[in-house]
């Protein structure tokens, strides 16, 4: 029996495609898709941080909110909004 890694356990869903993605990688590696996903977010985070401290994270956050808003926007028909 093999031991776990020490640590909490995070559920979250994705699409089909990312999961494939992630089971191939991790097969590639020859590590678990659990401990691939745990090197991915360590990754992540650790840029997250730094972007947060340089102040692109909130810059990155407002960039996101507009780009939701103009696709709301396009998917009402309300093009003329986006030039007022």
């Amino acid at each position: 029996m093999s031991e776990k890694a020490p640590g909490l356990i995070l559920s979250v869903r994705v699409a089909p495609e990312l999961l494939a993605d992630l089971d191939r990688l991790a097969d590639k590696a020859g590590i678990t898709r659990s401990r691939l996903t745990a090197n991915l977010l360590e990754v992540a985070v650790g840029e997250a941080k730094i972007y947060e401290k340089t102040g692109i994270l909130y810059l990155a956050m407002l960039l996101q909110d507009a780009q939701e808003n103009i696709k709301k926007c396009i998917m009402k028909g309300n093009e003329k909004a986006l030039t007022a």
